[in-house]
């Protein structure tokens, strides 16, 4: 080998050196090429990124997309309606933006943000000032301010609407550099947004930012923006979760939508379909587009229940992912019957018990049910008002299945008897119900325990009296009930008779 090496001395150093040569070569080229491309990344290609409105009398066509439509149902020709007639919404979002300088307005599909959002940037526009709405598609940092802006710094108000559909739709949009740099890392729609907003800040400043942005908020689209309140994006926003409209706010959209559109309608029917329908805006507006397009009266029977069709076809959609959903509306059904509350956790552990089970069966159904719940909760499924659940007129009929609670009233006493006192209406709720079934003991240990954490219920005391007197046969014990009830309050007529006749009955003037 050392032979050949000494004979082969001239070529092997002529081919090392071309090995050493072709080296430094192809790093200098790397090193070149990732030095262009590091560059072409940098320059700014000049993108139309904002549509600048300065017109309030556009802003709403804009947002929908309405511009060309004179139908009366179209969005932006709809009557605002305050969704609270107790709260004033718009003053607490002009509120919160001015403290934040930027607000996030999130809901539930069809609430009604990008009225909410648009309403209050009309009003700002009134004010002075100026639009920038981000278009969807491909973001990037834009060279200068439009020039609609005339070089105005002051009073840039940047709209945000539907963050959600930005997000999606800006993952997936190819930056226009692609084809000039191979390989080129994309970055994300996040840091691209929040480069955006710096630029804008550093060009304007940030007295003279405002920005305002809606998301939808069920769970499932809060992945889309990958949501983190200690994100350095997300907490530069002040978020406001918007109500759902109360029944009478959809009954007033419905006066006032029938009326400009002039559809035809029992006007006694609007309170009913307000009950029955979700709660949503959006979807009143799509039953009337319907029953215009067709020609036809609003009519409850022919009104579709929800944006994804009948209540039916929710329960169906959900039970396929969520079997355990039969057990939590039998729950809602039974405890609705007794007239209990509905919060929660009451909901589970009824729903538990109707599934039932060995102790160790019923701990692992209770965690399949709290899953349930939870994803109910979530996405919205059931309305929630006061912290309970709050179903719509033929939601929880939808299961198509009838359950009586009378086998279930011991269960829910036993279940009322290891939870909080803030349950006491249920105790009562309860109570009733044992006495109409005849089950004066129980009655009575359920009403005793509502006065317990209800000393001043005046009601409590008589419908004690009643029990005590008419089924329990303790007639002393009665007129101490009847006694309470007219101390608590001294106009209970029926209290006074009941007390009198006690009286007759014992022979005592």
């Amino acid at each position: 080998m050392w032979d050949f090496l000494a004979d082969n001395k001239d070529t092997i150093d002529i081919f090392l050196k071309i090995i050493a040569f072709l080296g430094v070569t192809s790093i200098v080229s790397a090193v070149g090429w990732f030095i262009r491309r590091w560059w072409k990344q940098r320059i700014r290609i000049d993108i139309e990124v904002f549509e600048v409105i300065t017109d309030p009398a556009i802003l709403l066509p804009k947002l929908y997309g309405t511009e060309n439509d004179d139908n009366p149902l179209a969005d932006h020709n709809i009557t605002y309606q305050p969704r609270d007639p107790e709260r004033d919404i718009q003053a607490e979002l002009k509120a919160k933006l001015n403290r934040k300088r930027y607000l996030l307005i999130t809901a539930p599909t069809g609430y009604g943000k990008t009225r909410e959002a648009g309403m209050l940037a009309q009003t700002m526009m009134i004010e002075g000032w100026r639009v920038l709405r981000i278009r969807t598609g491909w973001l990037d940092t834009p060279k200068a301010l439009p020039k609609e802006l005339e070089n105005n710094r002051s009073r840039v108000l940047l709209l945000l609407d539907d963050l959600n559909g930005l997000f999606s739709t800006g993952e997936q949009t190819q930056s226009p550099k692609a084809e000039e740099i191979p390989f080129l890392s994309q970055v994300s729609y996040h840091e691209r947004l929040l480069k955006v907003l710096d630029m804008l800040e550093s060009m304007c400043t940030e007295r003279e930012i405002r920005v305002i942005a809606t998301a939808r908020s069920e769970a499932d689209q809060w992945k889309v923006l990958n949501y983190d309140e200690k994100d350095k994006l997300w907490k530069r926003f002040e978020r406001i979760e918007i109500p759902e409209p109360k029944d009478s706010a959809i009954i007033k959209l419905l006066q006032d939508t029938t009326e400009v559109a002039e559809i035809k309608g029992n006007k006694k029917e609007f309170e009913a379909i307000s009950r029955k329908s979700d709660g949503t805006y959006r979807n009143i507006l799509l039953n009337l587009r319907r029953w215009k397009a067709e020609n036809k009266n609003v009519d409850i029977n022919d009104f579709t229940d929800t944006l994804n069709g009948s209540w039916r076809d929710n329960y169906l959609q959900i039970a396929e992912k969520y079997p355990t959903i039969i057990y939590i509306y039998q729950a809602i059904d039974i405890l609705r019957q007794v007239g209990m509350d509905l919060f929660p956790f009451l909901v589970e552990e009824t729903s538990t018990m109707l599934w039932g089970g060995s102790l160790l069966e019923k701990f692992f159904r209770q965690r399949k049910i709290r899953k349930s719940i939870q994803y109910i909760k979530s996405a919205k499924i059931l309305r929630i008002e006061n912290q309970q659940f709050f179903p719509s007129d033929g939601q929880i009929e939808a299961k198509e299945q009838n359950i009586s609670a009378t086998p279930y009233l011991e269960g829910l006493k036993t279940i009322l008897s290891q939870k909080k006192p803030s349950l006491s209406s249920s105790y009562f709720a309860l109570a009733i119900s044992f006495y109409f079934q005849e089950k004066h003991q129980q009655s009575y240990e359920l009403f005793k325990r509502y006065i317990e954490l209800n000393p001043e219920d005046a009601t409590a005391y008589y419908n004690l009296g009643i029990l005590l007197q008419k089924k329990l046969n303790r007639p002393e014990e009665a007129e101490r009930a009847y006694s309470k009830a007219i101390e608590l309050n001294p106009e209970y007529a029926t209290a006074y008779s009941n007390l009198g006749n006690l009286l007759g009955d014992l022979n005592r003037p």
